[in-house]
């Protein structure tokens, strides 16, 4: 933000935040499951809650910027029909029930009996805005979430050690390509860099 009483008192962030889950830690690295997750996110009250109104839901880990704003339209038709923004909580419990996940005093366990957990971390410039509202989002349709702001979450976060994680990433801002290379397999755990897939998202197709 811009400091002062007048407009403009801030711009659109090249930073996107998300929720991130390690795939490597089950049953994250389902993608119905983290689909499930997703649909149980209701993102514009996340922003009027945690942000006051003062932040925006993308459909892409991009910032609007109008350089980028081609290839948002450029992707149109697919973001119609994978509806990554979409608040359904009925979709999200049809693919849990899919996978054989059922509720037990309105909480989710898993087909081993175990409780569908999702420990998220964050650290001090997001976490505390975002977290508690997330959380809250998510234990309201059965998902034993809560939230932490471990004093080593640098550490944590880059070595893996998380399940959940509220951050952002630096990236596109002319062109689309320097975010894709945060998703790719061959960009996980590149030691001591900032370019890295910290979701650790593994598609072998792709």
């Amino acid at each position: 933000t811009h400091a002062g009483q007048k407009a403009p008192w801030g711009y659109v962030d090249w930073w996107p935040l998300s929720l991130y889950v390690n795939n490597d830690v089950k049953p994250y690295g389902d993608k119905d499951v983290r689909w499930a997750m997703s649909h149980y996110i209701d993102r514009q009250q996340l922003v009027e809650v945690a942000y006051l109104g003062a932040s925006t839901v993308s459909s892409l880990p991009m910032p609007p910027y109008k350089p980028l704003l081609p290839y948002f339209d450029a992707v149109k038709d697919l973001l119609a029909k994978y509806n990554n923004s979409e608040f359904n909580p009925k979709k999200g419990d049809a693919l849990l029930e899919g996978k054989g996940f059922k509720k037990k005093a309105n909480m989710w366990e898993g087909p081993d009996g175990k409780p569908l957990t999702l420990d998220i971390i964050g650290f001090g410039a997001s976490g505390p805005a975002m977290g508690p509202v997330l959380s809250q989002m998510l234990k309201r349709h059965g998902v034993a979430a809560t939230m932490n702001l471990p004093p080593d979450f640098d550490s944590r976060f880059q070595k893996g050690q998380y399940t959940g994680s509220i951050y952002g990433h630096g990236g596109s801002i002319r062109e689309p390509y320097d975010t894709m290379r945060l998703y790719q397999s061959q960009s996980i755990a590149v030691p001591g860099a900032h370019a890295v897939n910290f979701a650790r998202w593994k598609n072998p197709e792709y």
